[in-house]
């Protein structure tokens, strides 16, 4: 049996099933919101700050101010995890316009919400084996934002869904990839680590990965084109629930010589000290 959940939403520690939003706030009607999303190892949760400081930058670039400074959402999110109790947990951060009189311009203060979630994790086998992306044309407006409109990656997903992919990579007009729906992406290519130089989220595992990887193969950060993908090695993407989840095809294409590389396997061991 499930236990019952409790989240936070201004200012209140609330049972999940009794949690509420308006449905005349702006982020209800229109769409204008940010959110921001990191998990727990036990009672711990992943580089809280770092995502915070995103959540923060995603507001500010939509024009949103938070009602509350970083020091106090922090000081929120580990009382809520504590007063929750489970190892082991998603921790969504949910910021809205607020209440509109309008039911368009946001309100003056906005909204926030931070949840509690099960981990919705891969087997061992996916990460043994490596799993399969699709590509797709769609394009976001806001790249940089950790925005809740994901219109274009749930249609993006229901694809990959179909074809068995765990994901769908962003590549656009000109061939240039940028990343997944939900994940950074990587590729190791004639001994280089490489991933996408623009229009990517700044993924805390991105970055953690970017700090430690120049001490197993040299990195650049650059532009990665559809075209290379025969000549890549090696692939696989990244985020807070995957960590580093090998990728061993890419549409029909396998990716080398379809199975989980060395330094897939060496940057995912490495990865396991950070966490």
């Amino acid at each position: 049996m499930t236990p019952s959940l409790t989240y936070w939403v201004n200012g209140e520690f609330v049972s999940a099933d009794d949690a509420a939003v308006s449905m005349r706030d702006v982020g209800v009607l229109r769409g204008y919101g940010v959110f921001d999303y990191l998990r727990t190892y036990g009672l711990k949760p992943f580089r809280l700050m770092e995502h915070l400081q995103r959540l923060h930058s995603s507001a500010d670039q939509i024009g949103m101010s938070l009602p509350l400074d970083l020091e106090e959402i922090a000081d929120c999110t580990e009382r809520l995890i504590e007063k929750n109790g489970l190892p082991d947990v998603g921790v969504r951060f949910v910021v809205t316009g607020g209440i509109s009189a309008n039911g368009f311009t946001p309100a003056e203060e906005s909204s926030l919400a931070i949840l509690i979630e099960p981990l919705s994790e891969f087997s061992a086998d996916v990460y043994a084996q490596g799993a399969k992306l699709v590509t797709s044309r769609l394009q976001r407006e806001f790249p940089t934002v950790k925005s809740t409109n994901y219109i274009g990656a749930i249609m993006a997903m229901k694809l990959a869904k179909e074809v068995g992919a765990v994901e769908a990579l962003y590549v656009d007009a000109d061939d240039e990839i940028s990343e997944c729906t939900r994940s950074n992406f990587f590729v190791v290519q004639d001994g280089v680590l490489k991933t996408a130089e623009k229009n990517v989220l700044p993924g805390i595992t991105r970055q953690v990965i970017l700090k430690f990887a120049p001490e197993i193969i040299p990195v650049s950060i650059e532009p990665i084109f559809l075209s290379q993908l025969p000549q890549v090695q090696e692939a696989f993407i990244s985020s807070s629930t995957k960590e580093i989840l090998p990728i061993t095809q890419i549409d029909d294409l396998v990716i080398g010589d379809g199975t989980v590389g060395p330094i897939t396997k060496a940057l995912a061991e490495r990865f396991k000290r950070e966490r």
